[in-house]
C-alpha cells in the first residue's frame, strides 16, 4: 500500500510514481526539443520549425548568447532535461526517504533549468528583438515542473533535517540508504478543489496580455514589459502547486517594480497597464487554500 510511505505530518507522498510521471514526461519532451535546436545549432540539420516569427528562431538559435558558453545552450538544455527525466524516473514511493541525494539532484537540475530558460526568454526580445516559438515551449516546459518537483525535495530535506537533529549519521544522503526509522503519517488527505488558485491563473493570463500588448503596439517601454512579465508569469506558474505557493508573493514585487519603471518612463500614458499591474498585486495577497498539511513546509527546515 502507496499511502504507507507518506512523510511525517504530511497528508500525500510526494514520491509515488503517478506524481513523477507527468514530470518525466515533459522532461523526456522538453530534451527531444532542445537536441532537435541544438542540431540546428551544430548545423547538423539545415532548417529548425518556426510557424509564427519567420527568421526569428535562426536569429535567436544562432547569437552570441546561445554560445556563451563553450557548449551551446540548447544542448546543454537536453542534457538538463535528460538529467531530470531520469533522476525522475528512478526509485519507489518511499524515495525521498531511501534515496535523497537522487531527489535533491532531482530538484537541483529543475530548478536552475527554469532559471536560465526564462533568462534566455527575456533575452529574446530585450537582446534582439525576435522570438523563437521552440525556445518557448521549451521554457513553459521547465517552469511547468517545477512546482511539482519540489515537494519531494521538500520531503527529503526534512527528513534529513530530522536526521541531523537527532544526531545521526547522514549516510542516507551519501548513500542512498535510510538508517531511520520513519513513522510515517496517517493524516488523511481533505477533498480536492481544482478553483483555489484562480487568482493565479489570472495573473497568468494578465501577464501574458501585457506582453502581447508591448509586441503588437511597440511600445517605447516594451523592454519594461518583456523584463518584468515574464517574471510573474513564472512566480504564478511556479505558485500553483501548495509547497511553492509563497513565490506568488514575489509578483507584488515585480508588479511594484513595473509600476515605477512605467512611471518614471511614460507618466499616466499607460494607464491602462499600469492597473492591470495593480490588479496583480491584489491578486497575489488574496489568501489561498491548502489542501495538504507538510509538516511545517519549508519554515521548519530553518529552525
Amino acid at each position: 500500500m502507496l499511502n504507507k510511505f507518506i512523510p511525517p505530518g504530511w497528508t500525500y507522498n510526494p514520491s509515488t510514481f503517478s506524481q513523477r510521471i507527468y514530470i518525466v514526461i515533459l522532461a523526456f519532451i522538453g530534451s527531444a526539443i532542445s537536441l532537435y535546436l541544438a542540431l540546428f545549432q551544430y548545423e547538423v540539420i539545415d532548417d529548425v520549425w518556426e510557424p509564427f516569427f519567420g527568421e526569428g528562431s535562426r536569429k535567436i538559435l544562432m547569437s552570441p548568447t546561445s554560445f556563451i558558453l563553450p557548449v551551446s545552450d540548447a544542448a546543454l538544455g537536453a542534457l538538463a532535461y535528460l538529467i531530470d527525466a531520469i533522476t525522475g524516473i528512478i526509485g519507489g514511493p518511499a524515495r525521498w526517504q531511501k534515496m535523497p541525494l537522487m531527489v535533491i539532484i532531482f530538484g537541483f537540475f529543475v530548478g536552475p533549468l527554469s532559471i536560465v530558460s526564462i533568462a534566455l526568454v527575456i533575452a529574446q526580445p530585450v537582446l534582439y528583438h525576435q522570438w523563437c516559438t521552440l525556445c518557448l515551449v521549451s521554457a513553459v516546459i521547465s517552469i511547468i515542473i517545477v512546482g511539482p518537483s519540489m515537494d519531494e525535495v521538500l520531503a527529503s530535506l526534512q527528513y534529513l533535517k530530522r536526521i541531523k537533529q537527532e544526531g545521526k549519521s547522514m549516510v542516507p544522503f551519501l548513500g542512498g540508504r535510510a538508517v531511520q526509522e520513519v513513522k510515517y503519517s496517517t493524516l488523511a488527505a481533505p477533498p480536492q478543489n481544482k478553483f483555489l488558485v484562480w487568482p493565479l491563473w489570472v495573473c497568468m493570463v494578465l501577464s501574458v496580455l501585457l506582453i502581447f500588448s508591448a509586441n503588437v503596439f511597440k511600445s517605447a517601454t516594451a523592454n519594461i514589459y518583456y523584463v518584468i512579465c515574464p517574471l510573474i508569469l513564472t512566480c504564478s506558474c511556479i505558485a500553483l502547486w501548495e509547497t511553492t505557493r509563497s513565490f506568488r508573493y514575489l509578483n507584488i514585487f515585480w508588479a511594484v517594480l513595473f509600476l515605477l519603471l512605467l512611471s518614471i518612463n511614460e507618466g499616466m500614458n499607460q494607464l491602462a497597464n499600469m492597473l492591470i499591474a495593480i490588479v496583480i498585486i491584489i491578486l497575489s495577497l488574496i489568501p489561498l487554500e491548502y489542501r495538504h498539511q507538510f509538516d511545517g513546509g519549508w519554515k521548519i527546515l530553518l529552525k
